[in-house]
């Protein structure tokens, strides 16, 4: 039984990948029945889910409508909070996360679930008490670690926010251990960087991109005297664009630190030290 539901997901992943431009609209349909799942049949909606969310489209910040990634979240978290006892949720996720082997909903999950004050002064209804939660948090960090021993997650497109939750629920040590067994060389360096630049998004009549690096940041999860030391004989224009953007960012963030200027954390007033991109 265990393999059919696998072969299932696998099946419905490559049909996925093929209709993305309809995955939007099927899962639009999908929010109706956001509170009218069964009980019982929620443990195995949330393994599939999971499963499926790691290919779901990454990402894309915009003023309209929501993406897959929180359409497939609030299917899970409206028909968890049908159930009134917080104990019986609390087993039909583990169940769910445990079986599955998709990372990015089980995360996204968990990491929606925590008490930040934002949430906290919205009255958020939490689907769990603190101590369940970090019942939740030991079943993430575990996937995660599973995953990092493949190359799949180091190309991950949501990669960074990975490593915030992975350095959240362990310790920033064990995270910067991992990061620096790949980042030794120039191109690990350069991969790590890439991975670690920031992004700041405005609409008006057009969405801007600007791109940069915090060096707070890079040092929660890095060496930055190292990663110097690394990308000096770096050429910029040998690079592929992401890249080149990121090395340049890197070397104005140094530039920024060695003048006194303040390392803006929401790419805010970086003036021409950021990349703009017009979409």
């Amino acid at each position: 039984m265990h393999s059919e539901k696998n072969g299932r997901t696998t099946r419905l992943r490559r049909e996925l990948r093929k209709r993305r431009g309809l995955l939007k609209t099927a899962f639009e349909r999908l929010d109706a029945f956001k509170d009218q799942i069964p009980t019982e049949k929620l443990a195995s909606l949330i393994q599939a889910l999971c499963n499926l969310s790691d290919d779901f489209p990454e990402r894309q910040p915009s003023l309209l409508g929501f993406d897959v990634g929180v359409y497939a979240w609030r299917l899970v978290y409206f028909n968890l909070r049908r159930e009134p006892d917080t104990k019986v949720r609390l087993q039909i996720l583990k169940a769910g996360l445990s079986r599955s082997t998709g990372l990015a909903l089980a995360v996204e999950i968990v990491s929606l679930d925590e008490r930040v004050p934002e949430r906290e002064q919205q009255g958020h209804d939490f689907l769990f008490e603190e101590n369940q939660l970090a019942e939740l948090k030991a079943i993430s960090v575990e996937k995660l670690r599973r995953a990092s021993k493949t190359s799949k997650f180091r190309r991950s497109p949501r990669l960074q926010s990975f490593l915030w939750r992975w350095s959240d629920w362990t310790t920033h040590d064990e995270v910067r251990n991992w990061l620096a067994r790949y980042a030794q060389t120039t191109k690990g360096a350069v991969w790590l960087l890439t991975v670690l630049l920031l992004e700041s998004h405005s609409f008006g009549q057009t969405h801007r991109v600007r791109y940069y690096i915090n060096l707070k940041v890079l040092e929660r999860f890095a060496d930055v005297a190292r990663l110097t030391q690394l990308i000096k004989r770096v050429k910029e224009r040998r690079l592929p664009k992401k890249e080149a953007i990121a090395v340049r960012e890197f070397r104005n963030a140094l530039q920024r630190h060695a003048e006194g200027k303040p390392d803006n954390v929401d790419g805010k007033g970086l003036g021409e030290y950021g990349e703009e991109v017009v979409d």
